[in-house]
């Protein structure tokens, strides 16, 4: 995060950018702000790639941030203890949210069932 921002990747440096007046271009910001899926974001304390209050600042308030201590930056992927630190980790958050999505599907379904057992006195002759 060299630019202190989340920017849309221009391969090409055609689209989408924002044409200046010297002879350049700077990449369109990335509406981070508008991302509304749960985010978990597993981060390394030894990370010297990314500035994680920065990032954290540009995500949306409900990303859940973690930290992993003594990890770099690919050592989430590929780190020599990933199976202990990381993968649990993701594996909580898949099921948190399963449990959480179950249980607004369980209420949805009892208030549809309870919406049709309440009885129309107006219509009940």
């Amino acid at each position: 995060m060299r630019n202190a921002a989340f920017q849309m990747y221009d391969d090409d440096v055609l689209s989408p950018v924002v044409v200046t007046s010297v002879s350049s271009y700077r990449p369109v910001r990335f509406p981070t702000r508008n991302i509304v899926t749960p985010i978990v974001l597993l981060w390394g304390d030894s990370d010297s790639l990314v500035d994680i209050n920065t990032m954290l600042a540009q995500l949306p308030g409900h990303t859940v941030a973690k930290r992993l201590h003594t990890y770099e930056h690919l050592d989430i992927l590929w780190g020599r203890n990933v199976h202990i630190d990381v993968i649990p980790e993701v594996l909580a958050s898949l099921e948190l949210r399963h449990a959480k999505e179950q249980t607004i599907a369980e209420v949805d379904s009892r208030d549809e069932l309870q919406d049709e057992s309440i009885v129309d006195p107006i219509h009940c002759i």
